[in-house]
């Protein structure tokens, strides 16, 4: 599409050098806004591509994260791998790290931890379940 506008816009230049030769104030005028109105769109053009590139790259970030979530099943409150392959951690995860796409496994709370805090505990959110 940008090949189109540089044609176009090439072609508004000879315009131009034919109106400069006619000594038309107008149509120099014309030419001249036109040229303005092509450049305006190229660059309006290049915006959206950056900005179509940024929300394709989100939908695939996004994609990826609901994909990983269908890995994981919630018991006892806590996040575990529905499949661990051989040598991967089965869990326990903590849901809320999990929620904010940074899944964290939980650590076994140490002997002589009254009961009401939990029996894992996240290293990184703190907190108990």
């Amino acid at each position: 599409m940008i090949d189109t506008f540089s044609t176009l816009l090439g072609t508004a230049k000879k315009l131009y050098e034919v109106s400069e030769k006619i000594k038309n104030a107008e149509m120099r005028s014309l030419v001249a806004d036109l040229q303005n109105q092509i450049a305006d769109v190229k660059t309006e053009l290049a915006a959206m591509k950056e900005e179509n590139l940024r929300l394709t790259d989100q939908i695939n970030t996004l994609a990826k994260a609901k994909e990983s979530a269908k890995k994981f099943v919630h018991r006892e409150g806590m996040l575990w791998r529905d499949s661990p392959a051989t040598g991967e951690n089965p869990g326990p995860f903590c849901p809320n790290c999990k929620t904010a796409g940074h899944p964290h496994a939980l650590q076994r709370q140490p002997e002589g931890i009254p009961k009401n805090f939990g029996r894992y505990r996240c290293s990184q959110c703190k907190s108990h379940f």
